[in-house]
C-alpha cells in the first residue's frame, strides 16, 4: 500500500505549487491551505470541490485500493453529491440574491455570522 508524505500546514508558499506535479501532488498543496482556513469556534467545516481530470486521480488514489470492482461507481457518487451541492447553492443563492440584494445579503451574513460567534457551545 502506497503512503503519503506527512503534511506541513504552516510551512507553504504559493511559489511551491507543484505545477507539474502529479493530480496527488497538487490536491495535496492545495488541501494544505485548506488546513490554515479559520473558522468560527475553530471547527473548519471545510469544502471542497473536485474540478477536471481530477476524477480519474482520486479514483486511482482513493476508491481502488477500497474496492476496485466498485470504484468507478464509488467516484461517481461523490463527484454527483458535489455537483448537486453546487447546483443547489446557485438555485437557492440566486434568487436570494437577485431579492435582498447584495448590500442586504452581506449584512444579513455578518449578523448572522456575529450571533454565531457568540452563541453558547455545549462542547468542554
Amino acid at each position: 500500500m502506497k503512503t503519503r508524505p506527512a503534511l506541513n500546514e504552516w510551512k507553504i508558499c504559493a511559489e511551491t505549487f507543484p505545477a507539474d506535479g502529479s493530480a496527488e501532488e497538487k490536491l495535496g498543496f492545495v488541501l494544505n491551505y485548506a488546513l490554515l482556513a479559520p473558522s468560527t469556534h475553530n471547527t473548519q467545516p471545510w469544502l471542497f470541490s473536485i474540478r477536471g481530470d481530477i476524477g480519474g486521480a482520486l479514483q486511482a488514489d482513493f476508491f481502488d485500493p477500497i474496492d476496485p470492482i466498485h470504484s468507478a461507481e464509488m467516484t461517481a457518487s461523490v463527484l454527483g453529491i458535489v455537483f448537486m451541492g453546487f447546483a443547489m447553492a446557485i438555485a437557492v443563492g440566486s434568487p436570494l440574491l437577485d431579492f435582498l440584494g447584495m448590500g442586504r445579503l452581506l449584512g444579513v451574513s455578518s449578523v448572522c455570522f456575529i450571533a454565531e460567534s457568540f452563541a453558547i457551545k455545549d462542547c468542554p
